[in-house]
């Protein structure tokens, strides 16, 4: 009597639910892992492009100067600041060139802006350019400037009315509190202090 070996309808319904729940998971951990990976990205994207501009600025503010001994030319309020600074520049041999600037950086809407204009131009009260854009993905800049008093330590505008003494100086430090956007509603706010070795 020959025996016929095959697989009962029960055996390949087991079988195929067993398949199905390996599939939908290895299917899950694939889909969790891919938006972990976005999510990391996303986050690592606003913190590279917070350092950087917060290292810009902070390299330009430290290379300050004051203009005259009547006005420093130091100009600053909630949302822009403008200031006379010096920049190294490569010769053709590749050698740093000190030269001379007067940078700006506002925000405008949601974008927020580094403009420049050097030598001559930089005398010119309309001289500041349109700028290149540091982020489109601002959502608040904020400036305060240190007073170097203990009393009152920050304030919103540099010089502050018509104090001609705070006119001639540079502000001790200057607070930056840069809140970008990340995907969707979410936003990450920086807080950078940096001190002046003029102010």
């Amino acid at each position: 009597m020959n025996k016929k070996y095959g697989f009962t309808l029960i055996e390949l319904l087991i079988s195929a639910s067993i398949l199905s729940i390996v599939m939908l998971s290895t299917y899950s951990a694939f889909h969790t892992g891919v938006l972990s990976y976005k999510k990391i990205d996303s986050a690592f994207n606003i913190y590279q492009a917070a350092t950087l501009i917060l290292n810009r600025m902070e390299l330009d503010l430290k290379n300050s100067f004051i203009y005259s001994r009547e006005d420093s030319k130091f100009k600053g309020d909630n949302n822009n600041i403008d200031f006379f600074s010096v920049l190294d520049t490569f010769d053709k041999e590749f050698l740093p060139k000190p030269v001379l600037c007067r940078l700006k950086y506002s925000r405008q809407d949601i974008k927020f802006k580094r403009a420049v204009s050097v030598n001559q131009e930089a005398l010119k009260e309309e001289a500041v350019s349109e700028g290149e854009e540091l982020s489109s993905a601002i959502k608040e800049v904020k400036f305060q400037y240190a007073t170097g008093r203990k009393e009152r330590p920050w304030q919103e505008l540099w010089p502050e009315g018509n104090d001609n003494a705070q006119k001639a100086a540079l502000p001790a430090a200057v607070k930056i509190e840069l809140t970008l956007k990340e995907d969707g509603d979410k936003t990450v706010t920086f807080i950078k202090i940096i001190s002046l070795p003029l102010g």
